[in-house]
């Protein structure tokens, strides 16, 4: 019997070291948890901020793009006043041409009239002379 009791004491004092240890594994276990957990909520909070920033970047992108039609859009509308520069440009050569030959057609009909004005002068002179 006495023998059986101090095997039981063994027996006792291993599955209290035993017990003692696994409380030990336990708490580290628990601690180590608290870690990762903390970690988890660290990455959480890393994860939040990289999709506040994508949708930044997506803001800013799209307001880019917009950005971007306007000045296509501006573009266009230069090549287009830019063409429409040339053709007036054309016109004008145009009309400064006309202008220059309707200019030179009024100094043509002006020396014209000169010359009739003097051979008038001249006739109206003969036809004096001669009534005197």
């Amino acid at each position: 019997i006495e023998e059986q009791r101090e095997q039981l004491n063994k027996e006792k004092q291993k599955l209290e070291d035993d017990k003692l240890q696994n409380e030990t594994k336990v708490q580290s276990c628990a601690d180590e948890a608290k870690k990762h957990a903390a970690n988890v909520e660290r990455h959480a909070e890393e994860v939040q901020k990289l999709a506040n920033e994508i949708q930044t970047l997506e803001a800013e992108k799209k307001a880019l793009e917009k950005q971007q039609q306007e000045l296509e859009e501006k573009q266009n509308d230069i090549t287009t006043q830019k063409h429409t520069l040339v053709g007036l440009r054309a016109k004008l050569a145009q009309v400064q041409k006309c202008l220059g030959e309707s200019q030179k057609s009024v100094s043509d009909a002006q020396n014209a009239l000169e010359e009739q004005r003097e051979q008038l002068d001249e006739e109206k002179q003969k036809l004096e002379d001669d009534k005197l």
